[in-house]
């Protein structure tokens, strides 16, 4: 049976066909249709990957869960979108409908400008082209790293395993066997069995997960350079925020099934959309237009504004209006925090050699070019 999608590209509203069993709603004529209008279908072959109102839940009554609310997403050729949110924000919930692990109930998924899902007919996973690593990695234990490698690529030589090996360095182990490599060369492994088969998307489910903090930072800068120096678009999964900031060209950030804020590191980070992304994408103070003009700064109307450790900085005075109530030590940094007079909080970063003890009076000022952000709840 084949069933026709709408002639529609993203943008246009989606269908809203709800789903309870698709098994045979699943159908190989999907993958081979298109737009009618030239113009649309130019527009969807822009982006590698366009999710537009996407929706699921599991259960149903009162214990029916929405893991995925209404999400919408873009991305470019090339890009990597880091996808980061708390634990149970939905975040693998939408990975696994982007790869076609599961289906949606609501709204539709594109690939390359041709619909894969679109809430009542589906592309199988395997026809996706879309490459998956995971934090467990999946190997088999039982075939060499040449014969992991090479497993997913229908027309497998030598010569592409011995390429993806050696792009990311593990040419000299391709007669070895999981069991007998690290955990960092085994999620390399992972990587270059993901992308062996030249896939059209990468999708990362928090890779670096069970890396201790070191091997973590190296293996993902690798991965990072693997991405790029083929081109290849990817969504990155990970509730870390220091990961995203430094691998995403976009970030999107979820709450509860729902995507908060989607923008550049740095706007997501100095110009947060709410309070939510503003405390979880670093630390964060938030303060009343009273407790900002104690430490210098101005603003009008009663509101809430955002400051973070870096733009507030103090010097020591016996009549201070602040006093210094706790100090943590981080290694490159000192993390002073302040008690303001009114009895509100805020936290200052000073360089390590800058020790001051607790109970000191100091002035709190804002430094020149810091300027705080106006929060909403």
């Amino acid at each position: 049976m084949t069933i026709d999608h709408p002639s529609r590209s993203p943008g246009q509203a989606p269908r809203r066909a709800a789903r309870d069993d698709v098994s045979n709603s699943i159908t190989p004529d999907l993958m081979s249709k298109h737009t009618s209008n030239p113009e649309q279908s130019a527009n969807s072959e822009q982006a590698a990957l366009v999710v537009e109102q996407i929706s699921r839940s599991f259960g149903r009554g009162a214990r029916r869960t929405v893991a995925v609310d209404d999400v919408s997403i873009e991305l470019g050729a090339s890009e990597i979108l880091a996808l980061v949110g708390p634990s149970g924000c939905g975040k693998s919930t939408l990975l696994r409908l982007i790869a076609g692990l599961i289906p949606a109930e609501r709204g539709s998924i594109w690939l390359g400008g041709t619909v894969v899902d679109d809430g009542s007919s589906v592309v199988p996973p395997e026809r996706r082209r879309v490459g998956l690593v995971f934090q467990e990695h999946a190997l088999f234990p039982h075939l060499s790293i040449a014969d992991n490698v090479g497993f997913g690529v229908r027309t497998s030589t030598n010569r592409r395993v011995g390429e993806m090996l050696d792009m990311v360095g593990l040419g000299q182990f391709a007669d070895r066997y999981p069991h007998e490599l690290s955990g960092g060369e085994r999620q390399r492994v992972a990587l270059a069995r993901a992308l062996a088969p030249r896939p059209a998307l990468m999708l990362l489910d928090e890779p670096f997960a069970s890396l201790d903090p070191n091997l973590r930072g190296q293996i993902r800068d690798e991965v990072v350079r693997v991405l790029r120096s083929t081109s290849t678009p990817a969504v990155f999964v990970t509730h870390d925020q220091s990961e995203a900031l430094a691998i995403g060209d976009r970030i999107a950030v979820m709450r509860g099934g729902r995507i908060e804020q989607v923008g550049t590191p740095e706007s997501v980070f100095h110009d947060p959309g709410n309070r939510f992304v503003a405390a979880f994408m670093g630390e964060a103070d938030f303060l009343s237009g009273n407790d900002l003009a104690a430490i210098g700064g101005r603003i009008e109307g009663t509101t809430t504004v955002m400051v973070r450790p870096d733009d507030v900085t103090f010097t020591v005075a016996d009549d201070g209006a602040a006093t210094i109530v706790a100090a943590e030590f981080r290694g490159m940094m000192w993390c002073y925090t302040l008690a303001l007079e009114s009895g509100a909080t805020v936290r200052s970063t000073r360089s390590h050699l800058e020790r001051v003890m607790t109970g000191t009076r100091v002035h709190a000022s804002l430094l020149p070019g810091h300027t705080p952000v106006v929060i909403s709840d």
